[in-house]
């Protein structure tokens, strides 16, 4: 079944909950305020089933200008719309309000239901017919059906019934796979149940005994029982008025404007960016700074207007702005938004979020303004390259999730090309081209200074010594680190040497006094097999510069022409001779010390330790109490 909600829109008495009671039977009216005063103070909600199995939720909404508010909440996330207008009556000032509210919300599909036509004569409601087309001409309704009714003799309701199916078979079913939303638009007790919401699933699905977040308040509760349209079922999904009972919280903590959400995926927030709308009808421009009603969602907070491309908004124009909200709301990028005076009597305009979690921005910061021209122009990946250039360093997936309120899996499968995620999992790491170009310069600069204070070592730094560079906060992990470094390598900066990185166009060039001091020490050092010269003799035998013959003497060691023997450089002739007679004894004689080594080599502990130390960490013996033995 597809699922689908409308909302009424119109001047107050123009019938729109008289009409709503003819297509559905359902009396939306329901406090005893409305009875009494005949006109609507709240919303109300009723439900259409379409011949092809389509039901359409319903939501009737107060047309009083005192109202608006309630209407702006009501309208916020419904599909399509029902402009009603009255034949006795035609445009009045909030059809026009309404419509621009229904335009700035980004609605795309609707009708026009004319009413009361039994009250008016033929000609007349021709009239009227036309006045309604000039009300909508360049709107979204423009060439929408317009239906000629009365909710009192039931005239033109099948017909009516007919274009609301035609409208809704166009608009598209809302995806139920993304994180879930209902902003809440009534919060009630009832006696044995405990407290229930309503509001329309605007993304996403909820299941029974499910846990949920209730935001911007920063509770939790357990959903216990779920009805959509009166029937009690085991979830809801977008595009569903739902009426959710919740566990372990009281409805007087709740208030119109908080939102049930999916659990851990949405972060509320104080400030949105997004492009900005002021309405033609607005008689002067909005000011940078101005201040500003904003509503979102079902939810109403004051707030300011920082405008990031124009010292000024003028009526029917459009720029990107900043809204600086006093209270916390859950945003999300793509959510459309309201923007009424602060005094709530009139609409100024509107726009879409496209950055819910932004920096806070200086006065006409230009570069903010391209940076969300970018955004509007890309999705999800330049979302989450958005986040990660504000960032200036990798995120956690589950730090974006909440930044973008997206599901873990869906940012997983935008996360290709220039971004890339490591390791796998939810807890992975995501960074970009932008990143890597910076570890790249960072890890480039470290490496040269290296390389520049030891030009004769083939070999650079490990990651840790690199993350240091790469992540001063050190606030990654070192799989991050690994990653980045090996994405490196495998952009040609950077090569493997020995467990270190080096830069991929450093090489080791001895000077002709260099290759003189590394002749002299391989012969003093293979002239003394089993003890051979430490850097401080050599220093102290070879007459060449102290500096120059450590220099030297450490690149061999590196480059593995000597091997480390902790106090001295065995050379490797003499390695593999010691070996051999280790090898011979421990195969005929069994196991051996420390001091049945030196006297097998005729050296002295020092050298036997650093020689046998090496085999230990070659693998080559096991090391069993105070003696070496073969594996």
């Amino acid at each position: 079944m597809k699922h689908l909600v409308a909302g009424t829109a119109g001047h107050i008495d123009h019938g729109k909950t008289v009409l709503v009671k003819a297509l559905t039977g359902i009396d939306t009216d329901r406090l005893p305020e409305e009875k009494r005063r005949g006109i609507s103070i709240a919303l109300g909600y009723a439900w259409l089933d379409l011949p092809d199995g389509t039901r359409v939720g319903l939501v009737d909404v107060p047309g009083h200008e005192r109202f608006v508010r309630t209407m702006v909440a009501g309208a916020a996330g419904v599909d399509f719309v029902i402009l009603v207008v009255a034949a006795d009556d035609s445009v009045m000032p909030q059809t026009r309000e309404h419509l621009a509210i229904l335009r700035l919300l980004g609605l795309e599909h609707g009708l026009v239901a004319l009413t009361k036509t039994d009250l008016v004569d033929p000609e007349l409601t021709e009239v009227v017919e036309a006045e309604v087309r000039d009300a909508v001409a360049g709107t979204f309704l423009a060439h929408a059906p317009l239906v000629p009714v009365s909710g009192i003799t039931g005239q033109g309701i099948d017909q009516l019934r007919q274009a609301i199916a035609q409208v809704a078979a166009r608009v598209p079913e809302r995806q139920a796979g993304s994180a879930a939303r209902v902003p809440i638009d009534r919060s009630f007790s009832i006696a044995g149940h405990g407290t229930v919401v309503t509001g329309t699933v605007v993304s996403g699905s909820l299941a029974l005994g499910e846990e949920v977040d209730i935001l911007p308040k920063g509770r939790r509760a357990r959903i216990r029982g779920l009805q959509w349209h009166g029937q009690s079922v085991e979830t809801v999904s977008a595009g569903q008025r739902a009426a959710i009972n919740l566990a372990g919280i009281k409805h007087e903590e709740l208030r119109r404007g908080d939102v049930v959400c999916t659990r851990g995926l949405f972060e509320p927030t104080s400030m949105v960016d997004g492009r900005v709308m002021l309405d033609a009808s607005v008689p002067r421009p909005l000011r940078h700074g101005a201040s500003v009603c904003f509503h979102l969602g079902t939810s109403e907070v004051s707030g300011r207007l920082a405008l990031l491309d124009s010292p000024d908004l003028k009526p029917g124009d459009t720029a990107w702005g900043q809204v600086r909200l006093a209270e916390p709301v859950v945003a999300r990028r793509g959510d459309h938004f309201i923007l009424r005076t602060t005094g709530g009597d009139a609409t100024l305009g509107g726009g879409q979020v496209l950055d819910a979690h932004p920096l806070k921005h200086r006065r006409r910061r230009l570069d903010a303004a391209i940076a969300l021209e970018t955004l509007a122009a890309g999705g999800l990946a330049a979302a989450i390259a958005h986040e990660l250039h504000k960032a200036a360093a990798p995120l956690r997936l589950s730090t974006l999730t909440r930044q973008l309120g997206e599901s873990a899996p869906h940012l997983q499968a935008a996360c290709t090309g220039t971004i890339r995620l490591v390791p796998a999992g939810d807890d992975a790491w995501a960074y970009d081209h932008e990143l890597l170009a910076r570890a790249s310069d960072r890890a480039t600069q470290a490496l040269a200074a290296h390389h520049a204070a030891k030009p004769l070592l083939d070999t650079g730094l490990t990651p840790a010594e690199l993350a240091t560079s790469i992540d001063p906060a050190r606030g990654l992990t070192d799989d991050v680190v690994s990653a980045i470094l090996d994405a490196l390598v495998a952009d040609g900066r950077l090569r493997r040497a020995g467990g270190t990185y080096a830069l991929a166009s450093h090489r080791v060039e001895f000077s002709e006094q260099q290759a003189a001091i590394r002749e002299a020490i391989l012969q003093a050092c293979e002239a003394s097999p089993f003890a051979p010269p430490t850097a401080g003799d050599l220093q102290r035998t070879l007459r060449f510069p102290p500096a120059e013959i450590a220099a030297v003497h450490e690149a061999l060691l590196h480059s593995g022409e000597l091997v480390d023997g902790e106090v001295c450089g065995f050379h490797p002739r003499a390695v593999a001779d010691a070996w051999r007679q280790l090898e011979r004894h421990l195969e005929e004689k069994g196991p051996i010390t420390i001091s049945g080594f030196r006297e097998l080599l005729g050296t002295t502990r020092r050298y036997a330790l650093g020689l046998m130390h090496h085999f230990d960490d070659e693998g080559r013996i096991v090391r069993d109490g105070d003696h070496r033995r073969l594996p």
